[in-house]
């Protein structure tokens, strides 16, 4: 199945904003109802693809969608990852990510790098609020500014 990008026309965008205000709104998942009126509850990966397509077009971002293999190459892994095809290899070899080898190539199961990629992410997102919680324990970086702001004493003490 060839890709394409799909790029929103303005009453389409608009349309697309009801979309994201009906997803929003209700609690009950959503159905496909056909003109013959068979309704087919819609599963739940199927909607998160419609919601995050709903939201890109009403900001009239083009939507593309990229279908992956369960098992991907060290340099698919790495684009994911945001990384070079060694660091994926190395990253395998310190047995931080699962990956197996068919003859001499490396496979990696999509469901394993995305688990890693949300591994990495809660890790730096507790690393930011562990940096900013001890910034904000000696004063954060506004008491280092004043005390390095020329004049700044001088103007609060008048």
């Amino acid at each position: 199945m060839p890709s394409s990008t799909i790029v929103p026309k303005t009453e389409q965008a608009l349309e697309a904003r009801s979309v994201v205000a009906q997803l929003d709104a209700k609690k009950e998942g959503p159905f496909l109802t056909w003109a013959d009126g068979t309704r087919i509850p819609l599963p739940q990966p199927l909607l998160e693809v419609l919601a995050i397509a709903a939201e890109a077009m009403q900001r009239n971002q083009g939507v593309t969608l990229i279908l992956r293999s369960t098992f991907l190459t060290t340099r698919e892994a790495a684009e994911l990852i945001g990384c070079s095809r060694q660091q994926v290899v190395d990253l395998i070899d310190e047995k931080k990510l699962k990956g197996t080898k068919v003859g001499t190539h490396r496979r990696l199961q999509l469901a394993d790098v995305l688990a890693f990629i949300e591994q990495e992410d809660q890790e730096r997102d507790q690393a930011m609020s562990d940096l900013i919680e001890h910034t904000e324990e000696f004063g954060g970086y506004d008491a280092e500014w004043q005390e390095k702001t020329p004049g700044k004493k001088e103007k609060e003490a008048s």
